[in-house]
C-alpha cells in the first residue's frame, strides 16, 4: 500500500510517502513562515506531498496537525481569522476570570477532562462568542481538519483533535454540553 502522510505542525510542514510493501520512503519538509495564511500553509504541505510522492500512485492520504489549533471559517469555508495555535494565550486574562468560578471549573473539567486554560481553543471560542464575534455563520475546526476539507471537500474532525481542542466529552465520543452551547458549527 502506498501512503502519503501530510502534517502541518507549529513550526513546519512535512510530507512522507511510504510504500508498505517495499519500505521505500520519501520525506519533504519546510519551515512554516509566520506570514503564511491558513490556506497557504495547506498549499505548502500539498506541494511537499506532490514532491514526496512524485511518480507514485497513492492508496491512502492521511493528514495530521497540531493539537489545540483553531481555524474559524465563514459560511463558504474561507478562514476569517488568522490561525490560532496552542502558543496563543492572548485570552489568559479571560481564563483567569473563569477560574474564579470553581463550579464552572469543576463542571468543565468533569465534562471535557481539560483545565480552564488559554491554550484550549474552546476558551478562545467562548471569549469570541461573549464578545459577539462568533456566530452561527461560523464553522470552526483544527488545522488538520481544515486541510482535510481542502483536499476532499468534506469536514472530518477526529476525537483526538476534539479532545485536544477542549471540545470532546469525557463520557461519550461527542461534543460536550459547553461546546454544544457555542453558536458556531464544530
Amino acid at each position: 500500500m502506498n501512503i502519503l502522510a501530510l502534517e502541518i505542525s507549529t513550526t513546519s510542514s512535512k510530507a512522507q510517502f511510504y510504500d508498505t510493501l517495499t519500505g521505500r520512503s520519501s520525506i519533504r519538509s519546510a519551515r512554516n513562515s509566520r506570514d503564511l495564511s491558513i490556506d497557504d500553509l495547506c498549499l505548502q504541505v500539498i506541494k511537499l506531498g506532490k514532491e514526496a510522492a512524485e511518480g507514485e500512485s497513492l492508496d491512502c492520504i492521511t493528514t495530521a496537525g497540531t493539537w489545540h489549533s483553531l481555524v474559524v471559517c465563514d459560511e463558504e469555508h474561507n478562514p476569517v481569522m488568522p490561525l490560532m495555535e496552542w502558543t496563543d494565550i492572548s485570552n489568559r486574562d479571560f481564563c483567569e476570570d473563569l477560574r474564579s468560578d470553581t463550579s464552572f471549573v469543576e463542571s468543565y473539567y468533569h465534562d471535557s477532562g481539560a483545565m480552564v486554560n488559554a491554550i484550549y481553543p474552546f476558551f478562545k471560542l467562548l471569549k469570541f462568542q461573549r464578545e459577539g464575534i462568533l456566530t452561527s455563520r461560523h464553522r470552526v475546526s483544527s488545522l488538520a481538519s481544515h486541510l482535510h476539507y481542502r483536499l476532499t471537500g468534506q469536514w472530518k474532525e477526529t476525537a483526538s483533535m476534539l479532545s485536544g481542542m477542549g471540545l470532546l466529552s469525557t463520557g461519550k465520543e461527542e461534543i460536550h454540553r459547553f461546546a454544544e452551547a457555542l453558536s458556531c458549527k464544530i
